[in-house]
């Protein structure tokens, strides 16, 4: 297991190096959770929860500039846009933009799961039903038996997927803390020292329980307005501070090496 980590571990350092063709920046959806509590906002406190579906990322160059060449993600119903399609304050175009792919809210698309970050269980949040037109309809959430579409739901239920226009409704479903999330750029001029920043788009909840589901409040999109009123999420966003220092590979290498010869 050790050796298996330590494999892992040195993937990721020279990950964050680079190549001469560009570089990349691999996170997860844990990791995002982790870094934004570490700086005040937390995604669920004693009065709201929060639900992500969407987070804009791009590197910090000192002295120079960099381009946006592509994105990847794992998380099944995300979707890439990388460089961005829209021009967004702050970061511009040029950053990678990665959304949960939802497509109850479009006219005519069948209903599927709302993919979300979050840090309560997804059972907390209501889920909401719309229309073939789009238009919210109403909310809906499990009962005490945990399952949707039974006889004890909360609200008003729609079956999955639209029939005759009767609508559908949006599961919301947690994002898994493993799923990564990469973006690639190239650094056209200045340094980059292994540093990102990123903002997040989502739904903002009363805090809720299972057995209670918290209703919506608002959407919002991060650097807009107050940013969900999540702190830090205005202007450059959350920074993430440089992972590795070339001391640090270094004594990664050697102790990697340590290891395998410990192992013959």
């Amino acid at each position: 297991m050790r050796y298996a980590a330590a494999v892992a571990a040195l993937g990721l350092l020279l990950a964050a190096c680079g190549t001469a063709g560009g570089t990349s920046v691999t996170f997860t959806a844990a990791q995002i959770k982790s870094v934004m509590a570490s700086q005040g906002a937390p995604l669920s406190d004693a009065s709201y929860q929060w639900g992500l579906w969407a987070v804009r990322a791009r590197p910090v160059i000192s002295g120079g500039s960099f381009t946006i060449t592509g994105a990847s993600t794992t998380q099944a119903g995300w979707g890439t846009d990388a460089p961005s399609w829209y021009g967004w304050s702050t970061y511009g175009t040029n950053c990678a933009w990665f959304w949960d792919d939802g497509g109850a809210e479009v006219a005519g698309n069948a209903s599927n799961p709302l993919y979300m970050i979050m840090d309560v269980s997804d059972a907390n949040m209501y889920s909401g039903a719309f229309n073939k037109n789009g238009a919210f309809v109403a909310t809906s959430a499990p009962g005490t038996d945990g399952l949707w579409g039974t006889g004890d739901d909360l609200g008003t239920f729609y079956a999955s997927g639209y029939d005759e226009g009767a609508g559908g409704t949006n599961k919301i479903t947690a994002v898994s803390d493993a799923s990564t999330f990469t973006f690639d750029f190239t650094v056209d001029s200045g340094t980059w020292n292994g540093q990102w920043e990123f903002l997040v788009d989502g739904t903002k909840y009363t805090f809720g329980t299972a057995d209670s589901p918290g209703d919506w409040v608002e959407d919002f999109f991060g650097d807009y307005g107050t940013g969900g009123g999540l702190s830090g999420n205005t202007g450059d966003g959350y920074p993430v501070p440089e992972p590795v220092t070339m001391a640090g590979l270094i004594l990664g290498i050697g102790a990697l090496g340590g290891y395998l010869r410990r192992r013959r």
